[in-house]
């Protein structure tokens, strides 16, 4: 029986390879087509061949009559927004909005959208973290005390760094633990250095005269480094 022939317009942008796989003519790409299925090289031509993707429709259908969706720029913005939360929340690089994986998902969900650079993705996390640090500095300004907890960590490459977190009952009665600062230590981490790092953390939040307690492990260092900044100690 004859090998029936490939109607979808999509494979005239590939070329067949030995083992259910394909060369994008364009690009060069090899993907793999088990069974057969062209949702991922039409995937593939929305994301990084969009011109080419208007002409990989096989029949004509329903969506060949119906104006493709246009994504607005208040959309536009509003998944921008949702992707740097999604960076923030799980601690991802930022390098992702410039993975093939990121892109084939966002060409599959919102053809119309097209993902920011790494530059201009840090450029808006920055602006973001701008937003929230206002908003955390009116809560703070709102409360009357606060306490901090605070402690000293080395990293893998042995480096030191400084944790500064607040917490405090806003005026609704909700408990907020805000993390104000995670400092690298450059000089050693003596009761001096100690002291002046939190204390300029604190006087840059402007909650110096709001500090009542200060907890930590019993780290000498930082309890003499509580009694220079007259805060009260506690030890978890």
């Amino acid at each position: 029986m004859a090998e029936r022939a490939n109607k979808s317009q999509v494979w005239k942008s590939f070329t067949k390879l030995p083992g259910n796989k394909v060369c994008c003519n364009l690009c060069s790409k090899e993907l793999s087509v088990p069974g057969g299925q062209t949702s991922s090289l039409n995937t593939h031509l929305r994301s990084k061949h969009p011109s080419e993707s208007s002409k990989s429709c096989a029949t004509a259908t329903i969506a060949s009559f119906v104006a493709p969706r246009q994504c607005s720029d208040s959309r536009k913005e509003k998944i921008t927004m949702a992707i740097g939360k999604l960076i923030v929340g799980n601690m991802l690089p930022i390098s992702i909005v410039e993975s093939e994986s990121m892109q084939e998902l966002l060409a599959l969900l919102e053809p119309g959208y097209q993902l920011p650079c790494r530059q201009t993705m840090s450029d808006r996390l920055d602006r973001q973290k701008a937003a929230v640090a206002d908003k955390v500095t009116e809560e703070l300004a709102a409360v009357p005390h606060i306490l901090i907890t605070t402690d000293i960590w080395t990293s893998l490459s042995n480096e030191a760094y400084l944790s500064f977190t607040a917490s405090y009952i806003d005026p609704t009665w909700k408990l907020k633990t805000p993390t104000l600062a995670a400092l690298f230590l450059e000089e050693r981490h003596m009761q001096a250095v100690t002291a002046d790092s939190l204390h300029d953390v604190a006087r840059q939040w402007n909650v110096n005269d709001k500090v009542v307690v200060c907890v930590h492990d019993r780290a000498a260092n930082i309890r003499d480094a509580d009694g220079l900044n007259n805060w009260s100690d506690v030890h978890c």
